[in-house]
Order: C-alpha cells, then sequence, then structure tokens
C-alpha cells in the first residue's frame, strides 16, 4: 500500500493559504509565457522579460496561466539562461494583502476580478457603457440559434373548427 503524500498537501496548503511578501532579493513578476519543461517568461514591472524556473516543490501544485502573478527571486550566475526560480505563486486573496500592505507594483494596476486595468477613469467609462448597451437590446437584436430547429407557429384551424361544432 502506497502512503499518502503529506509533502504536496503541506505545499498546496501553503500555497493558497499564506500570506507571501517579497524580500530585499524577490519581486512581484507578471507570467507572460509558460515555454515548457517548467520555465516561465516573466516581465518585471519595467516589461522586461527574463526566463524563471519553477521549484519542484512547488510543481503539480498550482496552475500558472499567462497572466497569473507570481514572487520570484534572481539568481546570481551570469551564465545560464535562466535567471531565478519563483517562490510563490499568487491567487486573489494574496494579491489583495500585497496591496492592502502597500507592497504591491504601481505598474501592475489590479481589479477585483483578477484582470488588470488600464486606470480607474476607464473602468467607469466601460461600465456606463455596458449598462448602456444592456438597457438598449431586445430579444430581436439577437442572431437566431443555427443549433436548433425553427418551427413556424401557425395558428390551428383545427381548433377553430372544434369549437364551432
Amino acid at each position: 500500500m502506497k502512503p499518502v503524500p503529506v509533502r504536496r498537501k503541506k505545499n498546496r496548503d501553503d500555497a493558497l493559504y499564506s500570506k507571501p511578501e517579497p524580500d530585499a532579493f524577490e519581486a512581484v513578476m507578471r507570467v507572460r509565457q509558460a515555454l515548457g519543461a517548467n520555465l516561465y517568461m516573466l516581465e518585471d514591472t519595467s516589461a522586461d522579460a527574463e526566463i524563471y524556473k519553477l521549484p519542484k516543490a512547488l510543481r503539480h501544485v498550482l496552475l500558472i496561466r499567462p497572466g497569473s502573478y507570481v514572487i520570484a527571486g534572481g539568481y546570481d550566475s551570469p551564465k545560464s539562461k535562466v535567471k531565478g526560480e519563483i517562490s510563490h505563486v499568487l491567487v486573489k486573496q494574496q494579491i489583495d494583502h500585497l496591496v492592502e500592505s502597500g507592497k504591491w507594483p504601481d505598474s501592475f494596476a489590479f481589479v477585483e476580478d483578477g484582470s488588470t486595468t488600464k486606470g480607474t477613469s476607464q473602468l467607469a467609462e466601460d461600465e456606463e457603457q455596458k449598462t448602456t448597451s444592456v438597457e438598449g437590446e431586445s430579444s430581436d437584436d439577437l442572431p437566431k440559434n443555427t443549433n436548433r430547429r425553427h418551427w413556424e407557429v401557425c395558428e390551428s384551424s383545427s381548433e377553430d373548427e372544434s369549437n364551432e361544432s
């Protein structure tokens, strides 16, 4: 019988429920691209992209997608293409904690749904456009669903005939 992997459960709980903060040698970065073999192209606040690796303890624990945020630290070796290692993959609650503590970079604007924005004034304009477009739409403006058979409904004359007799 195979023992239960306690270490993976501990790593998952640490990754999801801890409140990590970057230290002097680490920075908050955005994932630009997954390169494979646990290597990721990360961009920092100045939009410079470099390759970082995911440590063995975090593999198969969390899914890292392009646009996700991580805390990564650098190596001192200038010979390697890999510039550092990812120490934490940030989820929404951890990002909120960093924003509240003032350690979130200003160049990464963050909204409650997890996406980046261009500014608060643009957010207000987008909300106004959404509400006006929803109010002006009706079901007649929607295209017909081609996946369903459309039956033409005709007023049946059989009902009229049965009522007459």
